[in-house]
């Protein structure tokens, strides 16, 4: 048995054991947002900004998007993400309330609880995105602590500002305690909440949080299940078709970190069918041979924990993804109409 066999059944023992764990209710997010409410708000921002400045304006969650072809690629998918990072440079502290986000709902929240839950959960996610990009850290650390916000706040239903605050640093601080190999001293993310947060908070919240969870605390994410699928699908790439795969993993991670902005995504799809759906819009936006595509549904079919690539669910989550990606890069109409 080759090197080469020994790492793929590596990696579908590890999507088996990923799968398995999503499916544990432990690490199956209650909810405690509308869907429907974060559906229509996905249309917010032509609606709202449109007036003031101009329909194609560009807003501070805007990056420049990526040449597909080939041959003339002016930005990789790679630097597009960080852009896409660098670009919320209003982010650089924790997020305050007056900050509006393209991901918050059309109008005015009528409750305080309603405006935490729809518009702070945007703001949090791209302050935390920020944050782990200047930090140098992976950015799956953000689909983690999100996990743990959400887990939290569904059990505990929290209505003050200074307390949702205070439950996002320490879920950030524990994401990167347990999940990064590069260490941030807990001073550090207290630094970054206008003085408002002591570390003396993180560290109490932390074991609230823990407790809470019931020590559940390592959730599958769409962005291991995505970076062990790929190392299958390029298991023997054509010559020629290695550098598109590379590019088309990355837009596909790129979309499963969108997810995480979009309350629908991460609490009513699993991360399985988020990393599906994002990998097959990857192979659609790189135009990727048929070939690839059908051994990546083969790949899928064949693991053990059985998952379907074409369910009703998976081409839902393909959609949402679609329109995430029109809002976050307005400039590029591929998916536009899609």
């Amino acid at each position: 048995m080759t090197k080469t066999t020994v790492e793929i059944d590596g990696h579908r023992l590890h999507l088996n054991a990923l799968i398995m764990r999503e499916r544990d209710v432990s690490y199956q997010r209650h909810g405690y947002l509308s869907a429907d409410e974060w559906r229509t708000g996905l249309l917010w921002r032509k609606d709202r900004e449109a007036p003031v400045k101009g329909a194609d304006a560009p807003t501070t969650m805007t990056a420049m998007p990526p040449s597909r072809s080939p041959s003339s690629v002016e930005e990789s998918p790679t630097t597009r993400r960080k852009r896409f990072g660098s670009h919320m440079s209003v982010m650089k502290s924790f997020p305050d309330s007056s900050i509006s986000s393209p991901y918050y709902l059309v109008g005015s929240p009528e409750s305080m609880s309603e405006k935490i839950c729809i518009h702070w959960r945007a703001q949090i996610t791209e302050w935390m995105y920020h944050l782990v990009d200047m930090l140098d850290l992976s950015r799956e650390i953000v689909s983690i602590s999100t996990f743990y916000l959400d887990q939290y706040h569904a059990k505990t239903h929290i209505d003050d500002e200074k307390a949702f605050q205070v439950v996002a640093m320490t879920s950030l601080h524990l994401a990167i305690k347990l999940h990064s190999r590069k260490k941030v001293a807990i001073c550090a993310i207290a630094s970054t909440g206008n003085g408002a947060v002591t570390v003396r908070d993180i560290e109490a919240m932390e074991l609230s949080i823990m407790r809470c969870l019931d020590w559940h605390l390592f959730p599958p994410t769409s962005v291991s299940i995505i970076e062990n699928f790929y190392p299958i699908i390029v298991s023997n790439p054509r010559d020629d078709g290695r550098g598109l795969l590379d590019n088309s993993l990355e837009f596909s991670l790129f979309l499963a970190e969108l997810s995480v902005c979009s309350y629908p995504c991460v609490s009513v799809h699993p991360p399985s069918s988020i990393a599906i759906a994002a990998i097959l819009l990857g192979f659609e936006y790189f135009d990727i041979p048929d070939e690839t595509r059908d051994a990546f549904r083969r790949s899928v079919d064949g693991l053990a924990i059985s998952v379907d690539s074409n369910s009703p669910e998976v081409e839902a989550c393909g959609g949402l993804l679609r329109r995430l990606y029109a809002l976050a890069m307005p400039a590029d109409t591929f998916f536009v109409g899609g």
